[in-house]
């Protein structure tokens, strides 16, 4: 893993943690790994989504 993709691995893996309220599994942080080559613009949308997504299941219940 290049330097530059660890950098946005990380704060990834945590933001996405702290959105599912758990550990990601062994293949969700090699697809968390796949997607942290992607732009950071794009990384902040999905991170974005996942969040928005827990916000709107706390409202329902």
């Amino acid at each position: 893993m290049e330097e530059w993709q660890l950098d946005q691995y990380k704060p990834f893996v945590e933001s996405l943690q702290e959105c599912i309220g758990r550990q990601l599994t062994k293949n969700e942080l090699r697809t968390v790994f796949w997607l942290s080559g992607y732009e950071e613009y794009l990384i902040n949308n999905i991170v974005g989504i996942v969040n928005a997504a827990h916000v709107h299941g706390k409202n329902i219940n």
